[in-house]
């Protein structure tokens, strides 16, 4: 279970792990997918298959002439193989949102779903990190607060492994404050876990259906009143109709800013949990 512990003493010795939020900014520049694919391998951020397909899927989304094919899926397995990668969770891939704007990336998950040599059903499964929160609860707890949450890893390889999940919301106007880390709070391990975080969503009286990558999603930021706020695809505090205008008054930090084709809007009706994958 998860619970939220805001004193919590890390204790010494406890080494946190940062979760990956960088900037996809300059793997838009190549005009063919394949060249993407060989920048995102070549990446020192890139140390699993969940990460080259968060790649994947920002690129495909934003850039609608990518073509997308099987000789795509075969890049990705030979790319595995040599790396020694293991294969992604059929429940992440299958949850990986796709929108209907996007069809190189909608193509892209579709082919990746029936690729057994790059996904695995049956054995994973996500483990929730915090509660769920409604949109406007999301935005004020995770962009505005700091928070450290405990959570538990149950897998056949890490039974009952407790866990913390510790964010550092935004300073002043200094996007790049913002972190994410997390720690088993059992060490040492022989093999510590390695975990791929990710944001879920799902409709109020639905299922959890929906994942958002966060590997390239950039840091969360906002206008100069706070009041709206844009991380990746995802904006809150504004209409579709503002939206470019708040994008161009956003606070820059360090990494560029990608002007996400379509936007998914944060809204109350839905709730939003962090969850993670064993790797």
């Amino acid at each position: 279970s998860s619970g939220i512990n805001a004193e919590w003493p890390l204790r010494p010795g406890i080494t946190m792990a940062t979760v990956t939020m960088a900037c996809f900014a300059p793997f838009l520049a190549p005009t063919q997918l394949n060249g993407a694919i060989d920048m995102l391998v070549a990446s020192e951020t890139v140390d699993n298959l969940y990460k080259l397909i968060d790649g994947i899927w920002f690129r495909t989304w934003n850039c609608k002439g990518d073509i997308v094919n099987e000789s795509v899926i075969e890049k990705l397995v030979i790319i595995k193989e040599q790396k020694g990668w293991k294969n992604v969770d059929y429940q992440y891939v299958n949850k990986l949102f796709v929108h209907s704007g996007s069809p190189a990336c909608t193509k892209f998950v579709g082919l990746l779903k029936n690729c057994n040599k790059l996904v695995i059903k049956g054995e994973g499964t996500s483990h929730a990190l915090t509660r769920e929160y409604s949109g406007s609860e999301f935005v004020e707890e995770i962009f505005k607060k700091d928070i450290n949450v405990l959570f538990t890893i149950n897998d056949p390889k890490f039974a009952d492994l407790q866990c913390l999940l510790s964010t550092t919301a935004m300073r002043g106007q200094n996007p790049d404050s913002f972190t994410m880390k997390w720690a088993s709070l059992k060490e040492p391990l022989d093999q510590p876990p390695k975990l791929h975080i990710a944001l879920e969503k799902r409709k109020e009286n639905s299922e959890w259906s929906k994942i958002f990558p966060l590997t390239w999603s950039g840091k969360p930021t906002c206008e100069p009143s706070r009041s709206a706020w844009a991380w990746g695809c995802m904006y809150y505090g504004c209409s579709a109709e503002s939206r470019k205008t708040i994008f161009e008054n956003l606070v820059r930090g360090n990494d560029e800013l990608i002007w996400w084709n379509s936007g998914i809007n944060i809204v109350d009706k839905d709730r939003y949990r962090f969850v993670a994958f064993v790797i």
